[in-house]
């Protein structure tokens, strides 16, 4: 009696290799009737689900259109060359992946996902879990007021941060202004102005 079938364990590199040899077979297909195909995508946004996308693949009865779920992290977008599973406990394929290399993905159309139209004397509020405000968003008089709503706030970032504009203004109501770092403090301008 095989000995690794028996218990359960995991097959022999023999029965590893015969396996991998007969998937490589034209038209090769598991004892299950399930295995892995390769589609391409036409379709990224389903008109009621999400994590759909809606692809093109070949079977035996020739092309199919569907839309099917996609694999929880993938990035998909139309004309991508998706690689679809087939599971055996499952009703349909599964995108579970990106093939790259064949060809460049086109650069993304920017899209308005979520509009908030904002009337004279409303704001935006986030709140946190607890019901307590986070963040204020309101309309002023000489364009938009972002307002932290807490009195202490760490802004942190992994990489550099870069602050850009016309003119910039740094004030500090109460209190001094501490500037620390690790390494050299540069300061460029036309005319320092120091008192």
């Amino acid at each position: 009696m095989d000995h690794t079938r028996r218990t359960g364990l995991l097959p022999s590199l023999l029965d590893v290799d015969a396996g991998i040899a007969a998937s490589n077979e034209p038209g090769f297909v598991p004892a299950d009737g399930r295995r892995c195909f390769v589609g391409r995508v036409i379709g990224e946004r389903h008109p009621v689900l999400e994590g759909r996308v809606l692809v093109q693949y070949e079977r035996e009865g020739g092309a199919v259109d569907a839309w099917l779920p996609v694999l929880y992290g993938a990035s998909v977008r139309t004309s991508d060359t998706v690689l679809l599973s087939d599971p055996c406990n499952w009703c349909e394929p599964i995108v579970i992946g990106v093939i790259s290399g064949f060809a460049t993905r086109p650069t993304p159309i920017r899209r308005t996902a979520y509009d908030v139209e904002l009337r004279e004397g409303e704001i935006v509020e986030v709140r946190d879990s607890w019901g307590r405000p986070l963040l204020h968003i309101q309309e002023g008089d000489a364009g938009p007021i972002l307002r932290l709503a807490r009195a202490d706030v760490d802004l942190e970032i992994a990489g550099r941060l870069r602050i850009r504009a016309d003119s910039l203004e740094l004030a500090a109501l109460r209190g001094a202004i501490c500037i620390d770092a690790t390494d050299d403090v540069i300061v460029r301008g036309e005319i320092i102005h120091l008192n």
